[in-house]
């Protein structure tokens, strides 16, 4: 694993142990979990698991100068499935990074396995070339995934929702 996704990990893996324990957002059956990270025009692109969210993720390359973005300012990223609004963190022991809300709630993920597949499935999504109709796929809601849900039924949610912004 990139030394960069792995400080990404271990930083999250801190918040969640020093901040977020015990909160209600929490699921307990998701840990942190850095899926399909890989090289996308000279930044790393790849999904983080949290028990509190999923996001897409864009971590800066090495010619990057990140430094004069400020956190909490969005900047709009052309994908090959179309575009993306991401906003820009910072975050101790990786410094700045880019996030796009996949699951602002994943509460009704049944298990990490469940969790890590529909990661792999949005990252696949990513890199299909936009078509005509077609709108990215981020900020998923909690009503598009209800309880009970079965992995294939929420794999299926998630990639047939239309690739739309929880409309």
């Amino acid at each position: 694993m990139n030394p960069v996704v792995t400080d990404l990990t271990e930083a999250f893996r801190a918040i969640a142990r020093e901040r977020m324990e015990g909160l209600p957002v929490v699921n307990e059956a998701l840990s942190v979990e850095a899926v399909g990270f890989t090289a996308w025009d000279g930044h790393l692109l790849g999904v983080l698991i949290a028990p509190w969210f999923m996001n897409l993720i864009l971590l800066p390359g090495k010619s990057d100068d990140w430094h004069r973005l400020e956190a909490g300012s969005k900047q709009a990223w052309a994908l090959p499935s179309g575009e993306y609004e991401f906003t820009v963190g910072r975050v101790d022991g990786v410094g700045i990074y880019q996030s796009c809300a996949l699951f602002s709630s994943v509460r009704d993920f049944p298990d990490q396995g469940t969790a890590r597949q529909v990661a792999q499935a949005v990252m696949a999504e990513i890199f299909k070339r936009e078509t005509e109709g077609s709108r990215p796929l981020q900020g998923l809601t909690q009503d598009e995934v209800t309880e009970p849900v079965s992995r294939r039924e929420l794999f299926r949610r998630t990639l047939l929702r239309g690739r739309g912004r929880g409309e």
